[in-house]
């Protein structure tokens, strides 16, 4: 996430331009508006999601000449809930309440069989790598242990996971606890292992050990920090798949940026801002930390991201791409406490920021999309 030299686009964007008319909402939705005092923490992009609207809406219906300061405990008008239906020509009857319960009982019954096992977090353990050994989604992981933010699980905190019935295994017992080799090594042959051997933990152990080898070089150093040799071999297998297919031109990656963050209610201004910090709007970018495309998005963020859109992200396709840097902003700007930390959250983890505050380089990297968005 290198920061990049700007150069203004010709025919920059104007926040105020094309904005969509409160009135004509209200004509097609048959929404009326309603009025509402600010709160901490609430900006236009929150509100615009909340009240399932747009922000130029928002702009449009209170004549806000500064849409990104909103004063608390001012007052604003927003849509309302949209106007309910009248009654159909013959009401159903009430069913009783052994009927209701009867039915339930047939849904439960119908219902593929699920069991809860409990798991303890272990160290590089996360919710999407859980949701795939448990045979879950890590959506059921969250709402079966009420956590508000994914990114914050701790090593030694208890979990209870819901799998299917065909699952195999008890939970914590389910990995086997890796064997010490030490004391076997004089009596086997490396070479003559054991059919059981665990290969997935064999991978695990290549990787630290290319890790701890690895020396620091412009190959595989950035920030001066040096990544391990398989996630340089990933990035650079990225790299070169990308030079071999169309991308967007840089007018056309913009006009896909604004027209992607309108539809999720994102700030246009902010993922312009963070696009251009990131990549330049340049889909053919690959970090040496193998992070993808447009909006520079990491591999396992990015399948954290197919969850919030609802569907499976290709990050080496431009639209999957902006499409996921967006919902991830769009749930930074749910979950941070200020646009600031939102920024911050997207470079440096909404979890290490809220633990650790933020960085130098953090700091720097608000101060240069706030100058961004600024400009556009």
């Amino acid at each position: 996430m290198a920061p990049v030299d700007y150069t203004p686009p010709a025919n920059p964007y104007v926040f105020s331009e094309q904005a969509t008319s409160a009135q004509a909402l209200q004509r097609e939705t048959g929404r009326p508006w309603q009025r509402y005092t600010v709160r901490p923490g609430d900006s236009l992009a929150k509100l615009a999601v909340r009240h399932q609207t747009t922000i130029k809406a928002l702009v449009a219906k209170n004549k806000l000449e500064n849409p990104r300061l909103l004063r608390i405990g001012t007052t604003i008008q927003v849509p309302g809930e949209m106007p309910k239906r009248s009654a159909a020509p013959e009401p159903k009857a009430k069913k009783k309440a052994s009927d209701r319960s009867k039915a339930k009982k047939e849904a439960k019954d119908k219902a593929p069989a699920r069991r809860t096992l409990s798991h303890t977090v272990r160290r590089n353990d996360n919710l999407i790598s859980l949701a795939r050994y448990y045979d879950t989604s890590w959506g059921s992981i969250m709402k079966a242990n009420r956590l508000a933010d994914p990114h914050r699980i701790t090593v030694g905190q208890k979990l209870q996971v819901p799998v299917p019935a065909s699952f195999r295994g008890d939970g914590d017992q389910a990995r086997s606890p890796k064997k010490d080799h030490k004391h076997d090594s004089k009596k086997k042959d490396p070479k003559k292992s054991d059919k059981r051997d665990d290969r997935r933990g064999e991978k695990k152990d290549d990787k630290k050990k290319e890790s701890r080898t690895a020396k620091p070089s412009s190959r595989n150093t950035f920030l001066g920090r040096t990544y391990p040799d398989h996630v340089v071999r990933s990035a650079e297998r990225n790299r070169a798949a990308l030079k071999e297919v169309d991308v967007p031109s840089r007018s056309e990656t913009r006009s896909l940026i604004v027209s992607t963050a309108r539809r999720y209610g994102v700030d246009p201004k902010l993922a312009l801002a963070i696009s251009w910090q990131e990549s330049g709007w340049n889909q053919r970018a690959v970090s040496v930390a193998n992070a993808v495309g447009i909006m520079q998005v990491m591999p396992g963020t990015g399948e954290w991201c197919s969850g919030l859109a609802g569907r499976e992200l290709n990050l080496m396709n431009p639209k999957d791409n902006v499409v996921a840097g967006v919902v991830y902003l769009r749930w930074l700007a749910q979950n941070a406490s200020s646009t600031d930390q939102a920024i911050a959250g997207y470079y440096q983890g909404l979890g290490g920021v809220r633990k650790n505050g933020m960085y130098p380089d953090t700091k720097s990297y608000v101060r240069a999309v706030k100058a961004h968005m600024a400009r556009f």
